[in-house]
């Protein structure tokens, strides 16, 4: 169980550090579809900051939030935390 728990942590801030300015128009969901006019209007650099803070934040929470419930509950109660 710890394992995955640490896995998916690790998953979701890896995430926030894969999505860069030159792969953005491939793996971010909406901006992918926009023209190129749209895109132009987008501060990319400034949304990645916050997507990269955010997942960060969202990766070690679930493994630090994770980690004890399974040290002070149970391994059931962390699956389904998870």
């Amino acid at each position: 169980m710890v394992f995955v728990l640490v896995g998916v942590s690790l998953l979701f801030i890896g995430i926030g550090y894969i999505v860069t300015e030159d792969n953005a128009k491939y793996l971010l969901a909406g901006y992918n579809t926009m023209t190129q006019e749209q895109r132009e209007a987008i501060d990319l650099a400034s949304y990645l900051v916050t997507f990269r803070r955010f997942h960060t934040f969202l990766g070690s929470s679930l493994g630090v939030i994770g980690i004890l419930c399974w040290m002070l509950l149970s391994e059931q109660i962390t699956a389904l935390f998870l």
